[in-house]
């Protein structure tokens, strides 16, 4: 089990994508020394090379000084103005509103996807303790790795869709002499932009190794689950399709001696 304080390495696939962390400003609170000093807010510019006071939350958001920045709120600021709790309220002039001013750091991004990471390997644990189980399955596929999106990684590098991979698995169903059979197909994220001008890692490929089926759709995704198990390592890693012990599908055979011929 992951905890707090206990930082967790991410796939190196991620972590060469990556930015290196930025530093934030820190909003820290000066105490009055006196009662007749009013208690402010400061905030220091990364580095420490310089520091601006407000003498509320509201000014400090009026000045415009956090736009383009991420911001650390020191402790003191948050039991000064904030009541002790996790974030600063403040008036944002809106009649029925209320704004709240946060930490948001690239440290508190990376203790997420970390986060996200240690939730995927405590569902590979459970999956590979019961193979078997439609849940163990379920939660072994919508958190691998192998299928993360960034939705756009040059603006955002550290916005990271870790879960929610089953419901973009594409499904068919169809109804013979011996019954229903449900088919699922899928495939890992796409590393590099598209012709069609998608970035990368933003959409997914499809798999000739994940493609699944069952007489339900539990029987199919438990399937699914054992192909994905079989086609990438625990860091979302594609292992080689020479490995995987089912036999490729003939359209597959045909591109593979069409590509001999051509070599």
């Amino acid at each position: 089990m992951m905890t707090d304080d206990a930082p967790l390495a991410l796939p190196r696939w991620l972590e060469a994508v990556l930015p290196e962390e930025k530093e934030p400003l820190i909003l820290r609170a000066e105490r009055p020394e006196r009662n007749n000093f009013i208690p402010t807010l400061a905030l220091d510019s990364p580095g420490g090379g310089s520091t601006t006071y407000f003498y509320s939350v509201e000014d400090l958001v009026a000045s415009k000084k956090l736009d383009g920045h991420d911001l650390l709120i020191d402790p003191s600021a948050l039991e000064l103005f904030g009541s002790g709790k996790g974030h600063l309220k403040y008036d944002p002039g809106k009649e029925g509103y209320h704004g709240f001013l946060m930490s948001y750091t690239d440290a508190r991004r990376r203790k997420a996807l970390e986060q996200g990471y240690g939730h995927f390997l405590e569902a590979l644990t459970a999956y590979e303790e019961n193979s078997e189980d439609f849940y163990s399955a379920w939660n072994f596929v919508d958190s691998h790795p192998a299928f993360w999106t960034a939705h756009e990684i040059e603006s955002y590098p550290w916005h990271w869709e870790t879960t929610g991979y089953c419901s973009k698995i594409r499904q068919h169903v169809s109804r013979g002499k011996r019954g229903f059979r449900v088919e699922l197909s899928g495939g890992g994220h796409v590393e590099h932009s598209t012709a069609h001008g998608r970035p990368a890692y933003s959409e997914h490929y499809g798999d000739w190794r994940l493609e699944a089926q069952g007489g339900t759709f539990e029987e199919a995704m438990v399937d699914f689950a054992h192909r994905v198990w079989l086609s990438f390592d625990s860091e979302g890693n594609s292992l080689s399709e020479d490995s995987f012990p089912y036999e490729a599908p003939e359209w597959i055979r045909d591109l593979r001696a069409a590509h001999g011929d051509e070599d």
